[in-house]
């Protein structure tokens, strides 16, 4: 590696946790003279422990589906499949920059042996399905709110054509442009599978992503007091800050942004959607905290009966 590249990556990677733990701190700073810390905290002494059960529940089955998501994708156990999702998703919602993303190839090596070519390929896949799902429900809310509600069916009928061909582009024309002899061989042949493998990959995202977000949708309407629907939107606006290429620290301060920037568009006051987005994204931590801690008890391949 030449000397001078590799500095320059250092150098842009100090950067970027610079600015990352600045964008952080701006946000206890603007919290703090914009609400007071302690008129957002308050609703937590007040809320009901009942009515953060629902979305509790349905947070961890999301993270059962985006287990069995890995389970079918490299058919492996479950139990494995567990550990590594829970421990990936803790290193990628704490690391900055997602540099989180890059435990997942780690720790597919570490407990089942799976090459970095076949995790980062499935990992590709993961990412570009989830944020399909997250533009088709988020199109679907606004189009509920207008008065639209078929755009779902036509934005699913758009998801329908397409894996069938983006399959046919990477099985079928990709590896005729690349040749035989290219270096990028490994990375087409990693990429070949089956079309159905697709399809159920995008159930589980689909349905992982409806599950998971009528959850956020639950908790930021308990602290903002909106419908449903307006919770949706604006609670997609901080899961979609991840395809940003910088993070505050643990996502403090880009995920309020996104919550902020999408409820105004559903004429919130920036006030509200500021508190209930602080306060969903503290949910959201203290799940992935939890969890991320209770996979060191489930088993590796190792302790897998054989």
């Amino acid at each position: 590696m030449n000397p001078l590249t590799g500095s320059a990556r250092g150098v842009i990677g100090s950067a970027r946790g610079v600015v990352g733990t600045a964008i952080a701190i701006a946000l206890v700073v603007i919290v703090q003279i914009v609400i007071g810390w302690t008129s957002v905290l308050a609703p937590w002494m007040t809320i009901p422990i009942r009515d953060l059960l629902l979305p509790t529940t349905l947070v961890l089955f999301s993270y059962l589906l985006r287990s069995l998501r890995i389970t079918d994708w490299f058919n492996v156990p479950i139990g494995p499949a567990t550990r590594i999702m829970l421990q990936h998703n803790l290193w990628n919602n704490l690391m900055p920059m997602r540099t989180g993303e890059l435990s997942f190839p780690v720790l597919l090596k570490r407990h089942l042996d799976i090459e970095p070519t076949r995790s980062l390929v499935a990992l590709a896949w993961f990412r570009v399905l989830d944020l399909l799902c997250l533009l088709t429900i988020l199109l679907s809310a606004y189009g509920w709110l207008l008065g639209h509600p078929w755009l779902f069916g036509l934005l699913m009928a758009g998801l329908v054509m397409f894996l069938p061909l983006t399959h046919f582009i990477v099985t079928r024309t990709l590896p005729s442009l690349i040749g035989q002899e290219s270096k990028l061989q490994v990375i087409v042949d990693a990429l070949q599978m089956e079309q159905i493998k697709l399809w159920r990959c995008l159930l589980w995202s689909l349905t992982n992503w409806g599950v998971k977000l009528l959850a956020f949708a639950l908790v930021f309407s308990l602290f903002a007091q909106v419908d449903l629907v307006t919770s949706l939107i604006a609670s997609i606006g901080g899961e979609l800050t991840s395809v940003l290429p910088i993070h505050g620290v643990g996502g403090a301060g880009t995920y309020e942004a996104g919550i902020v920037g999408l409820s105004l568009t559903v004429n919130m006051d920036y006030e509200p959607s500021l508190a209930a987005g602080v306060n969903l994204h503290l949910f959201l931590l203290s799940i992935t905290l939890f969890t991320g801690l209770c996979s060191i008890l489930l088993p590796r391949k190792s302790e897998l009966k054989t």
